[in-house]
C-alpha cells in the first residue's frame, strides 16, 4: 500500500500488520481539506494508534487536527500516543 504522507515504516511500527488499521489510516490521510473521519468501534480494537499516527502525519504535512470525544480519557489516549511517536 502506498501512503500519501510520511513513512511506511512508522505506520507499520505504530500500527502493526493489522489490515483494518492500515485501511483506516489510509482513509484518514486521503481526506480532502475540511473533511472529517469518525473512528468508532468497541474498546480494544485499535482506534488509538490510527488516530495518533493520522494526527501526526496530517500535522507534519501542515494540516490541522481536532480530536474530540464524549469522554476526556478517549482524547487523552491518542494524545499520549502522539507524544510517544
Amino acid at each position: 500500500m502506498q501512503t500519501p504522507l510520511g513513512s511506511q515504516d512508522l505506520h507499520e511500527e505504530a500500527l502493526g500488520p493489522d489490515l483494518w488499521q492500515m485501511e483506516g489510516l489510509e482513509r484518514a490521510l486521503s481526506l480532502p481539506p475540511y473533511r472529517f473521519l469518525a473512528v468508532e468501534d468497541p474498546p480494544g480494537t485499535g482506534k488509538t494508534p490510527i488516530i495518533a499516527v493520522a494526527a501526526c502525519e496530517i500535522a507534519t504535512a501542515g494540516g490541522k487536527v481536532l480530536i474530540t470525544s464524549l469522554t476526556n480519557v478517549a482524547v487523552d489516549y491518542p494524545v499520549e500516543r502522539i507524544l510517544e511517536l
